[in-house]
């Protein structure tokens, strides 16, 4: 059964998680159900058994770990060129400017929508565990998880190719999750 955004006034598939046009998320229909994949089971001791109970991020299709190094590069490209207009008047305002302006960028490009430019460009989106968008204040400690990542010789990024969730070490810091959503650039 088709139904509408809430946000847009979109008309969506039934089953939609994610806004076709607006990229917000969707809750479930009434009466609508969302099955689990077999790669989304769960065996406490028996072939097939089903978790019903699953958080929403754990149906989700996953974000590769090439897909967030592209976005993080958009990314980096973006704040690259607002650093360059402030080393223009001055190296040491440029360097207090890269922490403040790269906090910001990630906290309130994340807090918002659950996207940065690079994960628009890209067709992903950060969600908590309900599949909902972090709060400013758990984006601003991923981005500090994401310094921490970074710090430790980059390999807090690099769990994501061995995680099931494919998180990365400031995702398991935050509780967030890095999913496919519409692209929307």
């Amino acid at each position: 059964m088709k139904h509408n955004c809430p946000r847009c006034g979109t008309v969506l598939e039934a089953g939609a998680v994610y806004c076709s046009n607006c990229g917000g998320q969707i809750a479930p229909h009434p009466g609508e159900e969302r099955t689990v994949t077999p790669a989304q089971k769960s065996n406490p001791g028996q072939e097939g058994y089903e978790t019903p109970d699953l958080p929403l991020a754990a149906t989700l299709t996953k974000a590769t770990f090439g897909v967030r190094l592209l976005a993080y590069i958009v990314d980096v490209i973006i704040l690259t060129a607002i650093q360059m207009l402030f080393a223009a008047i001055s190296p040491d305002v440029a360097l207090v400017t890269n922490v403040i302006v790269t906090a910001a960028y990630f906290t309130i490009m994340v807090g918002r929508d659950g996207q940065t430019f690079g994960k628009k460009f890209m067709g992903i989106k950060i969600i908590t565990a309900d599949g909902n968008v972090p709060s400013y204040g758990k984006a601003f400690i991923r981005h500090i998880g994401q310094i921490i990542s970074a710090l430790i010789l980059g390999l807090g990024y690099l769990l994501i190719l061995f995680d099931k969730q494919s998180q990365a070490l400031h995702d398991k810091i935050a509780g967030t999750y890095v999913v496919k959503a519409p692209r929307t650039f």
